[in-house]
């Protein structure tokens, strides 16, 4: 099915109650929901997937932008919708396995205080939390500290803090996950 995204905002409540039901259903399978959609005109991408996913009793939308490349590779397709368009996409496999976000979450425990308190990052209220997600916090970092910092000097501890060192430091954790068996390879498997 694929639609409009101004369309998803004029659905009646029997539309809004399919969509719960179709959620609950793929929920069960230990999937999320998605529809192909369409961005109002001036937006880019011009293309999304819009998902909906339930943990429990609550429910989470995420939209991830329809990025195309002319061969078929499956590592940079979850880089690429992971890295840049937004870490939801594990939602489904976190809810069937919760331990497989640790490595993330042990990653932003250790290198939050190094950022903040060593390399005095800071940030403004609408790229902090945002991760990678569009490159909005990386933007949202850079615009706030290069009024104080040098903009080459910004963009090393943007690369490092934000981007160089989480994918080191998560590795590094998983890795040792794996060894112990706690996780194995898989466990985060995207169906793109």
């Amino acid at each position: 099915m694929s639609f409009c995204f101004l369309d998803l905002c004029q659905r009646t409540d029997a539309d809004y109650a399919l969509l719960q039901q179709r959620t609950d259903a793929c929920a069960k399978l230990g999937r999320s929901y998605e529809l192909r959609c369409t961005m109002p005109p001036g937006f880019l991408p011009g293309e999304a997937t819009i998902g909906f996913c339930r943990t429990g009793d609550r429910y989470f939308l995420y939209i991830r932008p329809r990025i195309s490349c002319k061969k078929e590779i499956p590592a940079l397709s979850g880089l690429l919708a992971q890295g840049i368009g937004t870490s939801m996409l594990q939602v489904p496999n976190i809810v069937k396995k919760p331990i497989i976000w640790l490595p993330a979450i042990l990653s932003s425990a250790v290198l939050g205080p190094v950022g903040t308190m060593l390399l005095s990052m800071t940030n403004n209220a609408t790229g902090s939390g945002m991760g990678t997600a569009g490159l909005v916090g990386q933007i949202m970092t850079y615009q706030t500290m290069v009024a104080t910092e040098a903009p080459i000097l910004v963009l090393g501890k943007i690369l490092l803090i934000q981007i160089v060192l989480p994918a080191i430091v998560t590795l590094l954790i998983s890795e040792f996950m794996r060894k112990k068996k706690w996780i194995k390879y898989g466990d985060m498997k995207l169906d793109l």
